[in-house]
């Protein structure tokens, strides 16, 4: 018995929020790739034509994924895209892994892509490796203004979610050792919180603030953590006036993709349980964490275990913009 192969429906039969998703896709990762092309140049081209001829000819070999009634695969080529990211730049890596994806697209396929098909699977990788590409942009000056130029003129450098500090003053360091413009922009980049609080030791920080937050149970991020800079968030939101905190550091079982996966989502709810138990106890008025899909997980657990107290779900900035009335 031979498996009936799918019938791929035409871009005509998709449903209107489909075909409008399929477009705004296929639309973003022209724009990726016009903007790609503006930053091409051919400083290493011998490089260059080496990893788009790889790409091409690992783009012929896919991994099947068993992902149920899904005939999803993933091809090899990914591992070139992202060798000439680190090896090139974000403007040669987009241009190879658009040339992988049409290669990917037409040949060893089985039956006839769509055209649509076709355009929306070259603009998505497109536009997956032109986002890739943004956090090297910045910090090695492809990008304009470059992190690195922020950082030689005295700028501190913040950002908002733990595992993007962590890559920046850790990780980037170790896959570019010896670059100079990745060693300057790790020195200037800080947890916004660690930041606050060494401005407050050097007396430079206004405290006035407005608005009590109540109750509020904060989770502290695994990429905090592995950070070692102690608690600082905590510490800043303790300052706050009328506001009893909550502090919970463990788990929260989400894990990037594996806690929305089915097969996995049962025991990631188990492994988050008493996380979710400990951040509903004292009926918070807030929960908060400054990972968001840690603190979406919070929320959604307790909502789950029907004891869901009705808090708000904010990040930590944003309840000390509300503490300040801002």
């Amino acid at each position: 018995m031979t498996a009936r192969k799918a019938v791929l429906p035409q871009f005509a039969g998709l449903p209107p929020a489909a075909r409008a998703y399929v477009w705004a896709v296929v639309v973003a990762g022209a724009l990726c790739l016009i903007d790609a092309t503006t930053r091409l140049h051919f400083d290493q081209p011998g490089l260059f034509a080496f990893l788009a001829a790889l790409g091409i000819a690992t783009s012929a070999i896919k991994i099947d994924l068993p992902l149920g009634r899904s005939q999803s695969n993933l091809s090899l080529s990914h591992t070139i895209n992202f060798w000439a990211l680190l090896a090139l730049g974000p403007g040669p890596a987009v241009c190879i892994a658009t040339i992988s994806a049409w290669t990917q697209c037409t040949f060893r396929v089985g039956a006839r892509n769509p055209a649509h098909r076709i355009l929306f699977n070259i603009g998505s990788l497109t536009l997956t490796a032109w986002v890739a590409g943004l956090p090297i942009a910045l910090v090695m000056d492809w990008g304009a203004p470059g992190f690195a130029a922020l950082a030689r003129t005295g700028h501190a450098i913040l950002t908002g979610v733990p595992s993007c500090t962590l890559m920046f003053k850790t990780e980037l360091p170790l896959i570019f050792p010896g670059d100079d413009d990745v060693r300057v922009v790790s020195d200037a980049m800080f947890d916004p919180f660690e930041y606050l609080v060494l401005r407050d030791k050097d007396g430079l920080l206004r405290k006035d603030f407005r608005t009590p937050l109540g109750k509020v149970s904060y989770h502290v991020p695994c990429h905090s953590r592995v950070q070692n800079i102690g608690q600082k968030t905590r510490e800043a939101l303790e300052w706050i006036p009328g506001t009893t905190l909550n502090t919970v550091e463990r788990c929260a079982g989400h894990d990037g993709t594996y806690g929305v996966k089915r097969e996995f989502y049962a025991n990631s709810m188990k492994i988050g349980t008493p996380v979710f138990k400990r951040m509903a106890e004292p009926d918070p008025d807030y929960i908060t964490s400054e990972c968001p899909i840690a603190a979406r997980r919070i929320l959604h657990g307790i909502d789950q275990s029907g004891t869901g107290p009705g808090a708000r779900k904010e990040h930590p900035l944003t309840l000390l913009r509300i503490a300040y009335g801002l």
